[in-house]
């Protein structure tokens, strides 16, 4: 594994705690509001983080 995808792996772990903390403390939120605030939070955009909650394409876990 390549150091640039050893980066992404550790991004994408952090994105995936982020999001946990934001659920559990705005139970209130809908799921679509938690992933506009990882979003706006880690500069990315709203598909991108859904793609790697649900670990989708390349950002699968390998």
């Amino acid at each position: 594994m390549t150091a640039r995808q050893q980066r992404l792996n550790i991004r994408n772990q952090k994105i995936r705690s982020d999001f946990d903390r934001v659920v559990e403390k705005n139970p209130q939120w809908r799921i679509d509001a938690c992933i506009t605030e990882v979003a706006d939070k880690w500069f990315l955009s709203e598909r991108t983080i859904e793609a790697i909650l649900r670990n989708e394409g390349c950002y699968a876990t390998r």
